[in-house]
């Protein structure tokens, strides 16, 4: 082979090297994204649910307690 292709070879394959270390270090990247978007979902999740059990609860309990007519979700008394 002739020198100037041999060295055009070697920077070509530094090249790759790089562009896949950089190309593994965006999919590291995105990947704790992706993670970080899921966790707070399913913390977001979780607290709506929580927030209408407790919503659920006071209303009956409220129901149960008070003289008051009997309370529905939608805010209509019965």
């Amino acid at each position: 082979m002739f020198p100037y292709n041999e060295h055009k070879v070697t920077r070509l394959r530094q090249e790759l090297v790089q562009l896949r270390q950089a190309a593994e270090a965006r999919i590291h990247s995105l990947r704790a994204r992706v993670q970080a978007v899921s966790e707070e979902s399913f913390l977001r999740n979780t607290k709506e649910t929580k927030l209408k059990q407790l919503h659920t609860a006071a209303i009956a309990y409220a129901n149960e307690t008070h003289s008051f007519p009997p309370v529905t979700k939608a805010g209509v008394k019965t």
